[in-house]
């Protein structure tokens, strides 16, 4: 060929011949064993994670996660304490309660007036502890408790400084260490006989000896991811783990009778209408002061048309 062909087969790519090996590239020992470890941690997480999504409420006893309370009631088991976790009111009937028993009622957002008055009947004497309940649940149990909800840094650690007696809990000389709290009061002459962990002008723990009921305010004591904070594990051990035995009671929001679906007004504080009625008397004595500063009607000659 002449001068032309050699450089165009010089500038053509060589080309494997026919038959000839594929080098294949097999992945090394290294990479399998990642693929295993990464693998592995999967299998782990999904194995851990599996309670929390099954019961995935705040404070539920087979919750692992950080909001829920698998720890304080596995230790309890460890201390000998028999723990009977029920989901329903008609669960709970069927367990059997006696004065050493302890009802502990988390998730009481879900729990209505006539849910507790049936719980109520059916644990007799036993103690039963309210972890923060709802508003309108107080004013169903009584219409001088008041509750409000304060937020802190989580530099500053309350005190017992108990008042009156709680029952057989003691709690004084420890501290809760919690984010958020909500604290109980009453008109002074109302239905809470001792308190402890007192907070602006309520209490985060709070006892009604003549109904056998203790309010604890301080939930995030009880969680996973807070019980080790201060000493908000003993507070919690000695809180649920006063008598022999404890029923652990995560009510059902299809416990609520038909009858008893929160309205509005329920919700709302007793001062509200007469702050409204206040409000609009105010807007028309302004009004009228206001008007009468405007002076009476006159009249002037008109321009040219």
């Amino acid at each position: 060929p002449g001068a032309g062909g050699r450089a165009a087969a010089a500038r053509r790519p060589a080309q494997r011949p026919v038959g000839a090996p594929v080098s294949a590239r097999r992945p090394s020992r290294s990479a399998l064993l990642i693929g295993l470890a990464l693998l592995l941690a999967l299998a782990v997480a999904v194995w851990t994670t599996r309670g929390s999504e099954q019961y995935p409420a705040p404070l539920d006893p087979r919750n692992p996660g950080p909001r829920g309370a698998q720890a304080l009631a596995e230790v309890l088991s460890d201390q000998g304490v028999d723990v009977t976790v029920v989901r329903s009111a008609d669960a709970l009937e069927e367990t059997g309660v006696d004065q050493n028993t302890t009802v502990l009622v988390t998730g009481s957002d879900a729990l209505s007036p006539g849910t507790l008055e049936r719980l109520q009947r059916h644990a007799g004497r036993a103690r039963v502890v309210l972890v923060e309940p709802s508003y309108s649940l107080l004013q169903g149990i009584d219409d001088d408790l008041r509750s409000s909800d304060l937020f802190s840094d989580g530099s500053d650690d309350i005190e017992a400084r108990c008042r009156g007696e709680v029952g057989p809990v003691d709690v004084e000389g420890l501290r809760l260490e919690v984010d958020t709290v909500t604290v109980f009061s009453d008109d002074g002459a109302g239905p809470l006989a001792g308190s402890c962990f007192a907070v602006s002008d309520g209490s985060a723990l709070a006892e009604l000896p003549e109904q056998d009921l203790v309010l604890f305010g301080a939930g995030d004591a009880l969680s996973n991811g807070q019980v080790l904070r201060g000493d908000n594990a003993a507070v919690a051990l000695r809180l649920a783990g006063a008598g022999d035995r404890l029923v652990w009671y995560v009510p059902d929001p299809a416990d609520v009778a038909s009858d008893e679906a929160v309205s509005l007004s329920s919700l709302l504080p007793r001062w509200i209408v007469p702050g409204l009625l206040l409000v609009g008397l105010s807007l028309v004595a302004l009004a009228l002061w206001r008007g009468r500063r405007l002076g009476p009607l006159s009249t002037e000659p008109l321009p040219v048309v």
